[in-house]
């Protein structure tokens, strides 16, 4: 999958509603991957390509949104996607760091 991300410009991750409550693995490999994420789906991994800027949103029940976001990807500038992948690289860090996790694990252990 790799070589598959390091051509994509953009990765797409999509579930349907019913799993609005799930963030799938495969959010994880694409902040590894450093790219822009278009998220067709809601819930708390559509909150954080949002709250951290990492690409668009859409509504996974609406061909609508999803046209839209894939316009919106098409007609962003090289300077947006640089700053994706800034912000991508960043939560990468801040959230899956396995270091920050085996210390956070570590600390609450010892605070018992």
């Amino acid at each position: 999958m790799k070589k598959w991300f390091e051509e994509s410009d953009v990765l797409v991750i999509s579930l349907k509603p019913e799993f609005d409550l799930t963030i799938p693995a495969k959010f994880q490999a694409y902040l590894a991957a450093e790219r822009p994420i278009l998220a067709s789906i809601r819930g708390d991994t559509a909150q954080l390509v949002n709250d951290y800027s990492l690409g668009y949103t859409a509504d996974p029940a609406d061909q609508q949104s999803i046209t839209q976001a894939f316009e919106k990807f098409y007609n962003s500038s090289q300077e947006q996607f640089d700053s994706w992948r800034k912000n991508v690289k960043s939560l990468a860090k801040e959230m899956f760091d396995r270091e920050k996790i085996i210390q956070s694990i570590e600390n609450e252990i010892l605070a018992l």
